[in-house]
């Protein structure tokens, strides 16, 4: 009977000290902040446009890809999400996040955690800024980015230069980039984002420290 009394005291103050690490950690990390504001104007080049879900959708994709960071680990720009109707959300941002991370957004989206799969994503960025996902045999100014309708793998992110070159970026082995010798689509611009219409604004703000 000790011993059995013994074991639950052990787990239950296993199970508290859990519970207080968790805690902390909350209380130290970010939450997703929402509100709805007039569109201020493009801050960043950087634009993302989701097919397919109604825009509450759209709006859980983008908050649930902003929890992940919550830890702090990274310096996430807030999303700004505009319904341009007909099922379609244009995504930009307060400024500019890193390229991998755009990179990394895009593939999520469209391959979003527990939602269907949007009909279509397309991204835009300037092809600079990052180490591992270009190279400086890449001389184009810009891209349009999109995932394969062949991608099997899930874990790649596809663009075509504004000079219509194609490559793939493969987010393994620290990533790569290289022209796939195919071509999807022709580059386009991106969509306007309306001066007349209001955006919801994500952003991730410190958690509250939580009172003895």
């Amino acid at each position: 009977m000790k011993i059995v009394v013994v074991v639950i005291v052990v787990v239950a103050a296993i199970a508290l000290a859990a519970l207080r690490s968790r805690a902390a950690n909350s209380s130290g990390g970010k939450t997703v902040e929402v509100t709805s504001t007039p569109y201020h104007g493009p801050l960043s080049d950087m634009v993302v446009v989701i097919d397919g879900p109604d825009f509450r959708t759209a709006q859980k994709i983008v908050t649930d890809f902003a929890s992940m960071y919550a830890d702090g680990r990274l310096d996430v720009p807030a999303f700004e999400l505009q319904d341009a109707g007909t099922r379609k959300t244009i995504v930009s941002f307060s400024g500019d996040m890193s390229f991998d991370l755009f990179c990394f957004f895009t593939n999520y989206v469209q391959y979003p955690k527990g939602e269907s799969n949007p009909e279509k994503v397309r991204g835009w960025a300037k092809l600079v800024g990052s180490a591992d996902f270009l190279t400086p045999d890449i001389s184009a100014r810009s891209g349009m980015f999109f995932l394969s309708p062949n991608d099997k793998d899930y874990d790649r992110v596809w663009f075509v230069t504004d000079e219509n070159v194609d490559y793939m970026i493969s987010f393994a082995w620290r990533g790569s980039v290289k022209k796939t010798g195919e071509h999807f689509y022709d580059y386009e611009p991106p969509p306007p984002v309306s001066r007349d219409k209001p955006v919801v604004t994500l952003r991730l703000v410190p958690v509250a420290a939580s009172r003895p």
